[in-house]
């Protein structure tokens, strides 16, 4: 069950990453918080938590 899907918003993220400030929205129990610790995790390996 600890499977990491490939998800399609993370080339357009890393794209606007290199320009601005990325906002995470979206309805409840959505994966928002998954997103952005798999996205830090796996890009951003110097990064604090």
């Amino acid at each position: 069950m600890d499977q990491v899907k490939k998800r399609y918003l993370t080339p357009f993220i890393l794209e606007d990453l290199e320009e601005t400030m990325v906002f995470i929205s979206g309805p409840r129990q959505v994966g928002k918080t998954t997103l952005a610790n798999e996205f830090v995790a796996n890009h951003f390996q110097n990064a604090a938590l």
